[in-house]
């Protein structure tokens, strides 16, 4: 009789529905995800390796787009980040989202902002931030976006743009197959480009400032 596979502490070979966080005063918690096909959280390999490249996030206030599940999100709280701001519009994930802030105890470091991203990036937090998460959806990567659709190409050029973010590094998950060049991240403002592939899909790293943490 085959032997059963032991869902690791760290997060790897979970089951479907279970989330674990990976370092950090955290680590080895599990989270609550959405049920069904709401959100889709970041491979746990993939993103402990995003993490191992962005360095310690101790003190960085964080925003987290396209938060699904609040993975990265809660992973930069479990890691020490001074104050993370949830973005998301899908009912199920906020609920879920509200729930793993408080998991957490971290209710006085996190936001939950209900907000749709085909209306552009938010307003809030109004403060700078030094680091932004982005985790979309790949059909929206993959397609141009119809009417009332989150364009995440537009949303990757308005962080480059936007001067709450003139400091802070942009993280992404895209689909492998999609061409986000350094020649294309450079016209939208950035000038550092860091990118490694991971199966089917590619992590960039991103930033304006030679001079941003990391």
């Amino acid at each position: 009789m085959p032997r059963r596979r032991r869902p690791s502490p760290r997060g790897r070979g979970a089951p479907p529905g279970e989330l674990r966080l990976i370092a950090g005063e955290h680590r080895g918690r599990k989270l609550k995800v959405p049920r069904g096909q709401v959100a889709r959280p970041m491979r746990a390999n993939v993103r402990e390796a995003l993490f191992n490249v962005l360095g310690p996030v101790e003190g960085l206030r964080v925003l987290d787009l396209f938060a699904g599940s609040g993975s990265l999100g809660c992973e930069a709280l479990s890691r020490g980040a001074a104050h993370v701001t949830f973005v998301e519009r899908a009912a199920p994930c906020l609920e879920v989202l509200a729930h793993n802030v408080a998991l957490l105890g971290a209710e006085e470091r996190a936001r939950v902002l209900r907000h749709d991203l085909a209306r552009g990036l938010p307003r809030d937090p109004r403060e700078a931030c030094e680091l932004v998460l982005m985790h979309p959806p790949f059909p929206l990567m993959r397609q141009r976006p119809e009417r009332g659709e989150a364009d995440v190409d537009a949303l990757i050029a308005e962080v480059a743009r936007d001067p709450r973010f003139t400091e802070a590094r942009l993280a992404f998950e895209a689909p492998r197959e999609v061409a986000y060049t350094d020649a294309r991240l450079h016209e939208w403002g950035f000038s550092e480009v860091w990118r490694r592939d991971y199966g089917t899909t590619t992590v960039f790293v991103c930033s304006r400032a030679s001079g941003s943490r990391g």
